[in-house]
């Protein structure tokens, strides 16, 4: 049981037993099961393609998206996001979703920043109170919303403008996606070797966050087919706007890491991923791509954007026997 599903199941008591309640991004436990125990029908949604399959696989009313459905709930139970950016998007998310007298209650671990929630919840609240800390997180209970909102996604949409080769590449991204707003210094390495690259045929964007990597491709080798997935729902909804406002197209599903994908792939490129949430583990990104070559047709390739300290070159020299560096500076290569 992970310590929000603790928190949680310690304080049942205090839980309204009426029926119309929603779950936004339960942890991956059973701690939901004795949540519906307590309040009757409870609604599960994940913005975590995996998330979502777990709770699914044990028997939960699961939906994944973006942004739940539904409503007016009497209760929101609302996950830390992990990032402040999105914890503001989601609570005028969560808000919209409760009738008048509705609920909110939000769960968090310390070290993910609970603590700090308190200001932003009391903004949209005129009643915030912490009804446990334990089990090193915080449970907080929210009622009577300052205002009825209407949560409208796209006015939480930002767009910028990238210089692809002479040619701005408009892109769009929603809060707490990974390099919201700006251009991280590993991928702007990946993007400049793009025009040098043999973008030809089936081409997959692997952990596509915003989309700026399949439709820097795109833009620069205009027959290319196509495919962008991440596990996050809102990098799939910010992908999808970014292709849009270009005029692009593509294919963009939700994937965890290789799982589940359609082989097989003439080039398929990355900047993976190696923190989940406040967590940095290593091996994430190496587990996800362990059976990488099982996706790549004859003659394909696999580019990859990665932090030097990390032990990529050994990884690829066991999975391909070789690989070539493209490009390195003191922190990327």
């Amino acid at each position: 049981m992970t310590p929000l599903g603790q928190i949680i199941i310690k304080n049942l008591s205090a839980f309204d037993t009426d029926p119309a309640s929603i779950w936004i991004n339960p942890p991956a436990d059973d701690s939901w099961q004795s949540v519906t125990s307590r309040t009757g029908n409870l609604a599960l949604h994940c913005q975590y393609y995996d998330r979502w399959e777990s709770l699914t696989q044990s028997g939960g009313n699961a939906r994944f998206g973006a942004f739940p459905e539904g409503g007016p709930f009497r209760q929101v139970f609302l996950s830390l996001p992990h990032s402040k950016a999105r914890l503001e998007m989601m609570l005028d998310c969560a808000a919209s979703l409760l009738d008048s007298t509705g609920i909110l209650w939000l769960s968090g671990e310390n070290r993910a920043g609970i603590r700090s929630a308190a200001p932003r919840l009391k903004k949209r609240f005129k009643n915030v109170q912490v009804v446990d800390s334990a089990r090193h997180c915080r449970l907080y209970r929210a009622s009577e919303a300052e205002t009825e909102l209407k949560f409208r996604a796209d006015e939480y949409l930002h767009q910028w403008e990238l210089d692809a080769g002479g040619s701005p590449l408009k892109l769009c991204s929603l809060p707490g996606v990974f390099a919201h707003g700006r251009l991280d210094e590993g991928t702007r390495m990946l993007i400049e070797l793009i025009p040098e690259l043999d973008c030809s045929g089936r081409m997959l964007d692997l952990g596509c966050g915003c989309g700026v990597i399949g439709a820097s491709i795109a833009h620069h080798h205009g027959t290319v087919q196509l495919t962008l997935s991440d596990v996050d729902a809102l990098a799939l909804y910010s992908a999808r706007a970014t292709l849009n406002v270009n005029g692009l197209v593509g294919e963009i599903i939700p994937a965890n890491g290789l799982e589940g994908m359609h082989a097989p792939f003439d080039l398929i490129i990355s900047n993976p991923p190696f923190h989940e949430g406040h967590v940095t583990s290593t091996d994430l990104s190496m587990n996800l791509m362990k059976p990488v070559r099982n996706f790549l047709a004859p003659g394909g390739s696999v580019v990859l954007v990665v932090n030097r300290h990390l032990p990529y070159a050994g990884w690829l020299d066991g999975i391909f026997g070789s690989h070539r560096v493209l490009a390195k500076n003191t922190r990327f290569q």
